[in-house]
């Protein structure tokens, strides 16, 4: 089974499943390397995506924000 699946079967569903069918091989824990890999999978993951918003806003990001938070440059309005 993929690796993230079976991370994911044991940390987020096992909790849900009623006790006597917590042993089953579909919920146990996954080896120590698995989890390993797996984390550094997504940590290597969370760092490309920080990367690729900064390419791909760059310095345009506060205009952007501004445009779609902002007040328009318009004070005391409503």
């Amino acid at each position: 089974m993929n690796p993230y699946k079976v991370v994911e079967m044991w940390k987020n569903y096992r909790p849900l499943v009623p006790v006597e069918y917590q042993c089953d091989i579909l919920y146990a824990e996954p080896d120590p390397e698995v989890m390993a890999k797996v984390k550094d999978e997504k940590v290597y993951r969370a760092e490309s995506r920080v990367g690729l918003k900064g390419i791909k806003y760059g310095t345009a990001k506060n205009t952007i924000e501004d445009m779609a938070f902002g007040d328009g440059g318009v004070s005391g309005s409503i």
